[in-house]
């Protein structure tokens, strides 16, 4: 066999390995009905990258990944990760809100109601 024979394998980095995960997992994460290029403008704007930066490192095309592009993407993804817990806890907080107000609205039902019997002197 030649030694120079194509063996069709592309080798990634370890660096662009993990940037390409980091913008695919944590900083745009898949969305229903959301497109793949949306996702990539979506993670550019975050990370604060250009365009084409972030679909070279998206599909795993860049030659090289400098060490601050990795830290910037780690921090993002940190952000991100804080942004979804805090918006997590407040859907939490959103519902629980709704559970209260619901319940303060059957109160004011019994309420309406004995008023509307003692009105009509059925009380």
């Amino acid at each position: 066999m030649s030694k120079f024979a194509f063996t069709g394998v592309k080798k990634m980095s370890e660096a662009l390995c993990e940037a390409q995960s980091l913008l695919k997992e944590y900083i745009s994460p898949p969305i229903v009905g959301g497109s793949v290029k949306g996702r990539i403008y979506q993670a550019a704007h975050h990370v604060g990258f250009t365009f084409s930066r972030t679909h070279t490192l998206w599909y795993g095309n860049a030659r090289r990944v400098d060490a601050e592009e990795i830290d910037r993407l780690r921090a993002a993804a940190v952000k991100k990760a804080a942004t979804m817990s805090t918006d997590k806890s407040n859907g939490q907080d959103f519902w629980a809100t709704v559970t209260e107000l619901r319940s303060q609205i059957d109160e004011l039902k019994s309420r309406i109601e004995y008023l509307d019997r003692i009105s009509r002197g059925n009380g």
